[in-house]
């Protein structure tokens, strides 16, 4: 009976998850509607940190020593671009290793005189582009999780379809 316990148990633990004991990716961001992404796609995966909290301008950021610590010890950074970020280059220096995901490459941007609108997560299909950018990013960082990755950036993504649905048939009627 004794062994046949410690066989199942020994099965049970082959068979678990590996977000169950993953060793958390390290992400940081820098304004809180990319929070919200990273953690729908990695969910128990990731630790993420939001680097411009709502309210405050990302045109005045500077990092504090608790957050290059962060910074130095994380795996991707998450930013908008489109200029939103200048200070962002710097972090290379905290941590070379640091992979750096420009949200607006690829995005069709609006232009604004001489410049360009940086509120890209305004747009759910934005969002839906975006969220597969951080699916992928999260994947390349750790590939045996990447069915899980893609599994939960699918399952989110069809709630914004499904709420942008919700607002182009409400704003029709306007």
């Amino acid at each position: 009976m004794k062994k046949l316990i410690i066989y199942i148990l020994l099965i049970c633990l082959f068979y678990l998850p590996n977000s169950l004991y993953a060793k958390k990716i390290n992400v940081v961001v820098s304004i809180a509607p990319f929070y919200e992404w990273v953690k729908e796609v990695g969910k128990n995966l990731v630790n993420v940190k939001i680097l411009v909290p709502p309210g405050l301008s990302p045109h005045s950021f500077s990092p504090s020593p608790k957050e290059i610590i962060f910074i130095s010890k994380s795996k991707l950074f998450v930013k908008n671009g489109v200029g939103l970020e200048f200070w962002a280059e710097k972090f290379v220096k905290y941590n070379p290793n640091l992979l750096i995901l420009d949200v607006s490459k690829g995005i069709k941007l609006i232009k604004l005189n001489n410049s360009y609108d940086p509120h890209l997560w305004l747009s759910i299909p934005n969002a839906i582009r975006i969220i597969d950018k951080i699916k992928n990013f999260l994947s390349k960082i750790s590939p045996k999780n990447k069915i899980f990755f893609q599994k939960n950036a699918k399952d989110y993504k069809n709630k914004l379809i499904s709420l942008h649905k919700k607002l182009l048939n409400m704003f029709s009627k306007i």
